[in-house]
């Protein structure tokens, strides 16, 4: 099943995939016959009817459920930047990076210290992220279903709150290298490699590209090298290596990435209640009981009054664009000022390892929407739209991670988010909707019903790591 969104036309980007996504979402919006309705805020019917299956809804919301929305293929879309994505061998050498601490330069900090499997695969311990050097601007969002994106063939799966980052394999190459967040340098991270994971790497991407230790055992590079633009020492330190030396090193940061990837498409949210109901309408069966009726009054105000389906929608229950939704520059550690997607275009188009990059693996780069985007007014203070499956694991809410509970958010939501406090401009879709106590509980119930069977507990461990 391809899946689309419902929510009418997207301006995120002018590039090919999202003219392409554009078009489908314009003519669901047209078989929906909702246009108008979206434009204006589609309102749940006067009658909330008695909660008996079958005669709650009416024939605009049956089709904006089961057009709109959807269930997940059972494996993410392909990576074509990424032709290790769906190797075992490299998932299984990811999932050891990612717990591995000796990637951050205490060595006590890896991917899991702030994509904890407990708690979602984000991070519960504050409201913004914690590193070697302190707090990070933002709340690190959850990895599940990170792969899939919106859920459809061919679109770009922008990474993080700001799409700084157009691939998984890219976003796992951020934090490594980042002063707060670990520390570290691709050069420490291809050491750590070479020393400990060698046949491995070998196993999955051939010969290593070059020998990083001497005869005598010695580190042919400076384990602080790296390129960096705030790092005068650690830039200089990389520049005084050969074209060579830098290529290699980063050939393997670069593999370290991917394999981490391969792992985190694994870490996937599916077959959850809402599904099983999905399932049975598309039969035709709208007297299923399997969601009860305050649930069944959820997802009908996900559809109409609540108009969560602007931006949720799809299988992921993501149109994965950018929104501004009014959220305040508030918390403990916070920025006063966050400019969201708008500095997201700047970082992607600049990126050393974006889609159109040498170290891409896409067979034709004029796929790659990196190179069509534009910088808009409207990203300012813009962030991406979270999938919502399992969204009951990944709280505090927001990038801010200053909405604790989903209550919280509905609440956000009803209220038309914050006056003041954020930059830039609110998008027109966030304004009070006046839910009632009843409407948020339910719209909360329904949430709920997005949560899908557990993991493999074998994914939610750390497997035994080289001495």
């Amino acid at each position: 099943m391809v899946s689309v969104n419902a929510s009418g036309e997207s301006l995120t980007t002018s590039g090919r995939g999202a003219r392409r996504r554009r078009a489908a979402r314009w003519l669901v919006g047209v078989a929906l016959g909702c246009g108008a309705a979206l434009a204006s805020g589609c309102e749940a019917p006067d009658e909330v009817g008695d909660g008996t299956p079958g005669d709650e809804y009416t024939p605009l919301e049956l089709q904006m459920i089961t057009r709109g929305l959807g269930v997940l293929p059972d494996a993410p879309p392909t990576s074509p930047t990424n032709q290790y994505a769906d190797d075992p061998d490299a998932a299984a050498l990811g999932q050891k990076l990612f717990f591995d601490p000796r990637v951050g330069i205490d060595n006590q900090t890896g991917c899991v210290t702030c994509h904890e499997p407990a708690a979602g695969f984000q991070d519960d311990r504050d409201q913004t992220s914690e590193g070697v050097a302190g707090f990070g601007r933002r709340h690190a969002p959850t990895l599940i279903n990170a792969a899939y994106g919106d859920g459809s063939y061919g679109a770009t799966v922008w990474q993080l709150w700001d799409g700084r980052t157009d691939s998984l394999w890219s976003q796992a190459l951020g934090p490594a290298e980042d002063s707060i967040e670990m520390g570290s340098s691709r050069t420490r991270v291809a050491l750590l490699i070479y020393d400990k994971y060698r046949a491995e790497y070998e196993a999955v991407f051939g010969p290593m590209p070059l020998e990083l230790r001497a005869a005598n055992g010695a580190p042919i590079a400076p384990q602080d090298a790296r390129p960096s633009a705030t790092d005068e020492t650690a830039n200089s330190l990389w520049e005084a290596l050969s074209p060579a030396v830098q290529d290699g090193i980063s050939q393997i940061y670069v593999h370290f990435g991917k394999a981490i990837a391969a792992y985190e498409r694994k870490i996937v949210s599916t077959n959850s209640r809402f599904d099983d109901y999905y399932r049975e309408l598309i039969k035709g069966n709208l007297d299923s009981e399997l969601l009860d009726a305050e649930e069944r009054l959820g997802l009908r105000l996900f559809v109409g009054k609540g108009e969560c389906i602007r931006c949720h929608s799809g299988p992921n229950f993501t149109s994965l664009e950018f929104w501004n939704i009014a959220v305040r520059q508030e918390g403990r550690t916070a920025d006063v000022v966050d400019v969201g997607r708008a500095e997201g275009v700047f970082s992607v188009q600049n990126s050393e390892f974006s889609c159109d990059s040498r170290w891409s693996d896409i067979d034709d780069v004029s796929l790659c929407e990196v190179a069509d985007l534009t910088e808009e007014e409207r990203f300012m203070g813009a962030f991406k739209t979270p999938g919502l499956r399992d969204i009951s694991k990944t709280a505090p809410y927001m990038h801010t991670g200053t909405l604790e509970t989903l209550e919280d958010v509905i609440r956000h939501y009803s209220d038309g988010g914050a006056e003041d406090g954020f930059v830039g401009a609110s998008e027109v879709a966030i304004r009070e909707l006046d839910l009632t106590d009843e409407e948020q509980a339910a719209l909360v119930a329904f949430l709920l019903t997005l949560d899908g069977e557990p993991l493999d507990p074998a994914l939610l461990e750390a497997p035994p790591l080289p001495e």
